[in-house]
This record gives C-alpha cells, sequence and structure tokens, in this order.
C-alpha cells in the first residue's frame, strides 16, 4: 500500500513448519495483519 509505511521482510521460524519462512510486512501494519498474511 502506498500509505502502509516502510517496507521489511520477517525472516520467522515457524514450529508448524521444519524451515524459515519469509514474510513481507509494512512498518504500519499491526501484528493482526502480520498473522492474517501467514495463514
Amino acid at each position: 500500500p502506498v500509505d502502509g509505511g516502510t517496507e521489511t521482510t520477517l525472516k520467522l521460524r515457524l514450529s508448524t513448519t521444519l524451515g524459515d519462512v519469509k514474510l513481507p510486512v509494512y512498518s504500519k501494519d499491526t501484528i493482526g495483519i502480520a498473522k492474517k498474511k501467514l495463514q
């Protein structure tokens, strides 16, 4: 999004998957938005 702020890629290690997941998020995203992107 244009007003979403700076894009950052988070590297997450999840117990449900045996590898790492890269999740692109924006600085104005909330934790709830990040959780929805993971599903």
